[in-house]
């Protein structure tokens, strides 16, 4: 309530509410909520019965391994599903306030559910997996905070490529007249390729989920070699499937049908731009513009635009 309170101000002036920049503001500011609330919930699903003790009764009932990490990771995945309607509830309720009352419950949806809830699952399935492999809580803990923070600092290493940004949704740009424009596609693909590699650490969650007191590495080993069944075999490789192939035409996209350049490579060519050419430029006689007429035509019902112009330059210079 108290980020998306600032939601109409742009610039320092007041615009309307709309719904795209409302629920910009909600996602923004409660991102770092869901990535508590999946850090300490996880760790928390993972060792329930081990926490109240009553774990050898438990896994000595006939359920499978994969009901009780399924069962524990679809409860934290409804409840991440909750807390994003209940963001929708909230953007509704503040522009109602504001007496702005177009409140596009689609676009809320398309948001939400469609760029930020495939992010909140493939962190979750990720917090599962340090749990069952680290099998200390606290430590577990600390290695997602070192995953978050590692996340953050990638692109100051060179990491910056999409293919390496873990359940990160790639930036796009939404609008009234163009919608999600272009970059549909490509977070189609990145929803894909990352649902394929977090469905992949699912796999390996399942495999070395413990059962019982016995924890030991050697007894997990065992325990994964016989749960390597036909239908897990089947879910790992479809996941491979989607995500080499999605992560395929991502590279494709990125690097063959166009040239990749880090953000380190754009500023030493900016950098080289502006010593090759300063030196001579800088005090070259230049003329003025000094009139501009623009006409430009929207098009939105063909998503396109015309644009004519007449620049007049003058130069007010004694010299050529």
């Amino acid at each position: 309530i108290m980020s998306s309170a600032y939601s109409d101000a742009l610039y320092g002036q007041k615009v309307w509410p709309v719904t795209y920049s409302m629920v910009e503001v909600l996602d923004a500011a409660f991102f770092l909520f869901f990535i508590i609330l999946i850090t300490i919930y996880a760790g928390e699903a993972v060792w329930r019965e081990r926490q109240l003790q009553n774990e050898q009764i438990v896994d000595a009932l006939p359920t499978r391994t994969s009901v009780a990490l399924l069962g524990k990771l679809g409860g934290l995945v409804l409840v991440e599903a909750a807390l994003l309607g209940l963001l929708i509830v909230v953007g509704v309720v503040l522009q109602a306030i504001k007496g702005y009352y177009n409140f596009e419950l689609g676009l809320y949806f398309k948001y939400l559910f469609g760029t930020t809830f495939p992010s909140l699952v493939q962190i979750t399935i990720l917090a599962f997996l340090v749990h069952v492999l680290v099998n200390q809580k606290f430590v577990g803990h600390l290695v997602m905070i070192l995953f978050y923070i590692a996340r953050v600092a990638a692109s100051q290493i060179g990491l910056e490529h999409q293919l390496f940004a873990y359940a990160d949704t790639p930036p796009f740009t939404y609008s009234d007249m163009n919608g999600f424009g272009p970059f549909v596609p490509n977070l189609v693909l990145s929803a894909l390729y990352w649902s394929g590699v977090a469905a992949v650490l699912g796999v390996l969650a399942y495999l070395f989920w413990v059962r019982g007191t016995e924890d030991r590495w050697a007894t997990r080993r065992r325990a994964a070699r016989l749960r390597w069944s036909g239908p897990v075999r089947s879910v790992a490789a479809v996941a491979l499937v989607v995500a080499v192939g999605a992560g395929g035409t991502i590279f494709y996209n990125t690097n063959v049908l166009n040239e990749y350049r880090s953000s380190k490579e754009t500023r030493r060519l900016r950098a080289d731009y502006e010593r090759t050419y300063k030196a001579k430029l800088e005090k070259l006689p230049q003329p003025r513009m000094a009139d501009a007429e623009v006409r430009v035509d929207l098009e939105p019902e063909n998503q396109a635009f015309t644009i004519g112009a007449t620049f007049t330059y003058v130069n007010r210079l004694e010299r050529p």
